[in-house]
């Protein structure tokens, strides 16, 4: 339940850097939400977290912020960041089958987790929420592959 919640904090932490718009941005631009659908956040899943910031950084000069002890933020230095992360149990994927994981942005994840089934993918992991970010949900896509879905939409966060 630990490593859950140090996961959960630090995809927190993660998904707010890249849904924030720019300080200089105008107030109108700032406001403005990406469309359904646009990805927000991808997250690496390492075996080794150190060799992978050491790959990334080496081959194309990625630079990293340590988040915790198994998550780290990346930043492209192009505009895209995400994060990377040793556990990949919560968020949808199976221990022993590292994965990478797209957030889509969503604006009401409820309604799409109803439509997910009728075009043959699954819910992995229903709405949760992110303290003071919105929420996330895990589908799994018609080949096995899960997807996030990320929303600024605040919904209570389950007591365990």
């Amino acid at each position: 339940m630990k490593k859950y919640l140090v996961t959960l904090l630090a995809l927190t932490a993660a998904i707010s850097l890249n849904c924030a718009f720019a300080a200089e941005a105008d107030e109108a631009a700032a406001q403005a939400a990406p469309p359904e659908g646009s990805i927000v956040h991808t997250e690496l899943y390492a075996s080794d977290l150190a060799a992978m910031q050491s790959f990334y950084s080496d081959l194309f000069g990625w630079t990293f912020t340590p988040m915790g002890p198994e998550y780290a933020m990346f930043d492209d230095g192009a505009g895209h960041s995400g994060g990377m992360t040793t556990d990949p149990g919560p968020m949808g994927g199976e221990p022993g089958r590292m994965t990478t994981v797209m957030y889509l942005w969503c604006p009401n994840i409820p309604a799409k987790l109803a439509e997910v089934e009728a075009h043959g993918g699954t819910v992995g992991l229903g709405v949760t929420g992110i303290p003071d970010y919105g929420s996330f949900a895990i589908i799994i896509d018609p080949s096995g592959n899960p997807v996030g879905l990320f929303s600024d939409v605040q919904v209570p966060v389950a007591a365990n």
